[in-house]
Order: C-alpha cells, then structure tokens, then sequence
C-alpha cells in the first residue's frame, strides 16, 4: 500500500501600528501590518508536492543533541525507512525549557537550508521557527547533507517538530 501525505499550512501573522497623533486627521493614524498564508499540498513527488512526513514531541538536554538522519534512520507509520531527498518543510517550535533551541550546526547538517554547513538557526523559549521551500526544496544526501540536529543552550528543552519532504 502506498504512503499518502497531504498538508495545509495556516500562517497569519497581523499587527496594527497605531500613532495618536493630532497632526495626523486630528486623530490616530492607524497602519496595519499582515502577511497571511493558506497553503494545501497534495502527496507526490513533484514540485509543490510532498510524500514523507515525520513528526516528533521531543526533550533535548544541554550536551546531548538530538540528531535526525533523514537519509536512513527515520521511520515511517507502515514501519518503513524513509530516505528524503529533498525536505520542503520544516516547523519546530520551543515549548518550554529556559535555553535556546540550536537547529542545525553539525557536521553533515542540511547545508542547503543555510549559507554554508555548520550553521544553523536558534529559537528563544516560546519561539518557532518554520522553513519552507516546496519547489526546490533541500536536497538531502547521505553521508554527506542529512543531518538535521537540535541542540539546547542550557538546561533541557521540549520541542515538537514536523519534517516534510520527498523521496525522489
């Protein structure tokens, strides 16, 4: 039987600026600021599809990073390996823990997500921290590009993730 995943991806981030002002009409000068996304991907292997998925509620410690070989170590709900070639999406957010969550910086990371390999990105407590690209999205090779790791600054972090991608 074969693997579908399908997705939607909800994002609405909206502020309004409001200056009180009498210079202004004679009254508050108001400007809102909104960037909104409503994305639905169906289960495949081409441009703007996707066919693995991979979800984890993790704990990571200061000192003993969690590692995620995308090319051979993940498995799938029928028990499968799976092996991304390309990963598309990846959303981790910090739940609690009073550190920084260090994604990336490893040898063998996904150097294609960031300028070189060995660096990364960090999210404060209560942060998120969402990479997308499902048209040319990070191309995984093993051995060599697919290692995504999670690392805490201090003490110990929970986080959940979602890793999304395909596999040719």
């Amino acid at each position: 039987m074969a693997t579908v995943v399908t997705s939607r991806l909800q994002l609405t981030l909206d502020a309004l600026e409001l200056v009180a002002s009498a210079a202004v009409d004679g009254g508050t000068s108001r400007r809102p600021h909104k960037i909104a996304i409503n994305e639905t991907r169906a289960s495949g292997t081409s441009d703007d599809q996707h066919d693995l998925a991979y979800s984890v509620d993790g704990s990571v410690a200061n000192g003993a990073p969690d590692t995620y070989d995308l090319a051979g170590s993940l498995t799938a709900l029928d028990a499968t390996t799976m092996t991304y070639v390309e990963v598309t999406h990846i959303l981790i957010v910090h739940k609690s823990g009073a550190g920084d969550l260090q994604i990336g910086a490893a040898a063998n990371d996904l150097a294609t997500i960031w300028l070189s390999s060995g660096e990364g990105a960090l999210i404060g407590p209560g942060g998120v921290y969402l990479w997308t690209s499902p048209t040319n999205g990070a191309v995984v090779t093993a051995g060599t590009v697919d290692i995504l790791q999670i690392a805490a600054s201090a003490g110990t972090i929970t986080y959940d993730m979602i890793i999304l991608g395909r596999s040719a």
